[in-house]
């Protein structure tokens, strides 16, 4: 009795402790103190595996996804990258993760990519930031594509018609995309 009384209470003791530092470093995060946000992520992250028994996946993955928003606002993508990605893995179902996904790949100037995650992202929740997210998306893809086919004019190449055709978007301009506007 006294070992399964000691193991609850520990385990309590860790999940207060690793929630404790979540909501501090969501308060830095909401004040701009991205330093201290990371540092306590970094922190619940790290009492998230010293607890007896696995951490829940969803907590798992609000914590690389906050960590990840955080490395986004210290302007460090690779790092947001890997977070989202560890977001994902640890629970596929939550829409935020592929939200977080798409915006680290906006920052490494991958737009094609991020507009797969942040569709994937709206297909398992219709929040208006991410159809937002996802027209940011498709403008910078369709800054970036126009951008290399200038590129691509300016150095002669004589096979420019072959290779550049207009981009493919997942929805027009006249489209409607969810909330009875127009974008």
């Amino acid at each position: 009795f006294f070992f399964f009384f000691f193991f609850v209470c520990g385990r309590r003791n860790g999940t207060r402790k690793m929630e404790a530092a979540k909501l501090q470093g969501n308060t830095a995060f909401q004040t701009g103190r991205y330093p201290d946000a990371l540092f306590a992520y970094n922190h619940a992250l790290s009492l998230c595996d010293q607890l007896p028994q696995p951490c829940p996946p969803r907590t798992l993955a609000i914590l690389y996804g906050n960590r990840s928003a955080t490395y986004l606002k210290l302007l460090q993508p690779q790092p947001a990258l890997e977070d989202a990605c560890s977001a994902i893995t640890a629970d596929p179902s939550w829409d935020k993760a592929y939200y977080h996904h798409g915006q680290a790949l906006i920052a490494q100037g991958m737009a094609r990519l991020a507009r797969n995650s942040i569709a994937m992202a709206i297909s398992l929740n219709q929040h208006h930031v991410y159809k937002q997210a996802l027209l940011q998306a498709e403008v910078v893809y369709t800054e970036q594509y126009y951008a290399s086919l200038i590129r691509a004019l300016h150095q002669g190449s004589d096979n420019v018609t072959r290779r550049y055709r207009f981009p493919r978007l997942f929805f027009s301009s006249r489209q409607s995309i969810g909330s009875g506007q127009v974008y």
